[in-house]
């Protein structure tokens, strides 16, 4: 990192005119050009709808190739996590009384995204990709909000965000053959259940955080935010205090002094006030959330987690892609250590917090779960969003030259017109690839659900078998999700669905573990019907028990 000491740091900003603050440069350059601040405004306005509609392509894009991959077009349409807010956005559209069984993780951002798209007249699997596509948009949207409070530099602010943004894309498209347990991460982003949600606050609320502790005097709109979105996120997902809450209370703490101790201390309150204000909303919701201590702590079991996330290591620098992405990942992360070590050693508080965070945070986070003897890679994605946003302090610091992103506002629209062209033309094709992708795979899924659908009967499935069928039929709860001993799995599901006690078929495909029903229904004749990738076996008259329901 020799290459640091070349790039110079900005002198701390002791007392700014209001004439002259960061926001108001580029309109009073053009001002000054002998345009409007009107004009200037609008050419302003003009010039972040362009960089949108770039962005707009590339997440179109990113998206239909991920779905036409064989790992993550599987987890997209047919997983069956993937299949918890389309089934859950489905229970409260029909305001019928229902009784959920959840995990810790209560999707209150990704649910909310799912409803709003599920207003358009579009079938599961395509609003599946219209989410997906959503939420590397509002990536980008989090990634300007955070350039805007972290940047001192205005007119880079746009270019910063755009640059981390293409990075995180970059990421995706080199994964998309692993399953859910690999560390092809970035693409989880893509999913609706795996947690964007928390990424995107993660995003946000380190920003605010930010923007909270190098302000000359309070901000209140960044300390409101910081508040109400991790109070928000922590009541949504317990991870985000895993992902951000207590790792960035480490690192304001231990900001270079330059700091006021005050202010450290207001931020780390926030972030703890917000944490518990997360938690008490989440009492009520208790018969709601069914898991519990021992599916995600397991004291003792550190050798097991420490080769559990080795060989996930292993597997993913064992092809070209993953070592590519790899050494993006670790050469962000040096780049933030390296200028962290610099801030705190010159006692400088701007970018400090985001550097610090961006190398810390990964760090932590991994030697938490080891000693949590856990084994979910998801919870490693940390590993992708925290170090991105070191790409805006390193824009933000690098040295001033004039370029075509500092010159007129028209000449700026002239040389972004053929882009915002080509991203149109590149918007509409991958949503013609996208839509073709959901259509493949709705193939054998449409033949299980329209014999489901004309059956007028109850049947039942596995977990990792039946709920794309259920969160595409009709009446979802005429699919009932058992275990392999025909028990009821209350997990993830409205357990109202229990309310029937037999069925009349079962639902399998190649990640059904055998069934071992009781005599005499083990040796009874069913007929079996092909769906491609799925099997039915029809017991006709013939009702299957179920048995008592597990979790509790």
């Amino acid at each position: 990192m020799q290459w640091l000491e070349c790039i110079p740091i900005r002198p701390r900003r002791t007392e700014v005119m209001p004439d002259l603050m960061p926001q108001d440069r580029s309109v009073r350059a053009t001002a000054s050009q002998g345009v409007s601040a009107p004009a200037a405004r609008a050419h302003k306005l003009l010039l972040e709808g362009c960089w949108l509609l770039i962005v707009v392509a590339l997440a179109t894009a990113v998206v239909a190739t991920t779905a036409h991959t064989s790992g993550r077009g599987e987890m997209m349409f047919l997983d069956g996590d993937s299949m918890v807010v389309p089934l859950f956005a489905r229970s409260l559209i029909s305001a019928q009384e229902s009784d959920w069984g959840m995990s810790a993780v209560l999707f209150v951002p990704e649910l909310f995204l799912y409803l709003l798209v599920s207003i358009l007249p579009l079938g599961v699997a395509q609003v599946q990709l219209v989410a997906a596509t959503l939420n590397l948009v509002c990536l980008y949207l989090a990634l300007r909000l955070a350039a805007h409070w972290v940047m001192t530099s205005s007119q880079r602010r746009v270019i910063a965000a755009v640059g981390a943004y293409a990075t995180y894309c970059l990421l995706i498209l080199l994964e998309g053959a692993g399953d859910r347990n690999s560390l092809e991460l970035a693409s989880l982003l893509t999913l609706t259940t795996y947690y964007s949600g928390t990424v995107l606050a993660a995003i946000v609320t380190v920003a605010a955080a930010q923007r909270a502790i190098a302000a000359p005097t309070l901000p209140p709109v960044p300390t409101t935010t910081l508040i109400a979105v991790s109070a928000i996120s922590s009541f949504s997902n317990p991870l985000f205090v895993a992902w951000v809450t207590l790792p960035l209370i480490i690192v304001v703490l231990i900001l270079p002094r330059a700091t006021a101790w005050s202010r450290r201390a207001w931020v780390s309150a926030c972030l703890a006030l917000s944490a518990i204000l997360g938690y008490c909303g989440r009492l009520p919701l208790d018969h709601w959330i069914i898991a519990n201590g021992d599916n995600y702590f397991r004291s003792g079991h550190l050798a097991q987690s420490l080769a559990y996330y080795t060989d996930l290591f292993e597997a993913r620098v064992a092809s070209p892609q993953g070592i590519a992405s790899c050494t993006v990942v670790i050469g962000l992360v040096g780049t933030a250590l390296a200028f962290s070590l610099r801030t705190w050693r010159e006692r400088r508080a701007e970018g400090a917090l985001v550097a610090g965070y961006a190398w810390f945070a990964p760090l932590a986070v991994t030697g938490g779960l080891l000693l949590l003897g856990t084994e979910a890679a998801r919870y490693l994605q940390v590993w992708i969003f925290a170090p991105i946003m070191i790409i805006l302090v390193v824009v933000d610091r690098l040295p001033a030259r004039r370029t075509m992103w500092q010159a007129s506002a028209s000449r700026r629209m002239l040389l972004l017109l053929i882009p915002c062209v080509i991203a149109t033309g590149v918007t509409v094709w991958a949503t013609v690839s996208a839509a073709r992708a959901a259509q493949a795979t709705d193939e054998s899924l449409s033949c299980v659900v329209n014999w489901v659908d004309h059956s007028d009967r109850t049947g039942a499935g596995q977990f990792w078998s039946v709920r794309a069928v259920k969160a595409h039929i009709a009446e979802p709860a005429r699919l009932v999700q058992v275990d392999y001993q025909m028990n009821g799995y209350g997990w993830l599901v409205d357990r109202n669905d229990f309310q029937a006690e037999a069925v009349s078929f079962l639902i399998t495909d190649s990640q059904t573990y055998p069934f071992e029903l009781a005599e005499p229904y083990a040796s009874a004749p069913y007929t079996n019907v092909d769906c491609g990738r799925f099997s039915i076996h029809d017991y006709g008259e013939l009702e299957i028990p179920i048995g008592p329901v597990w979790p509790q």
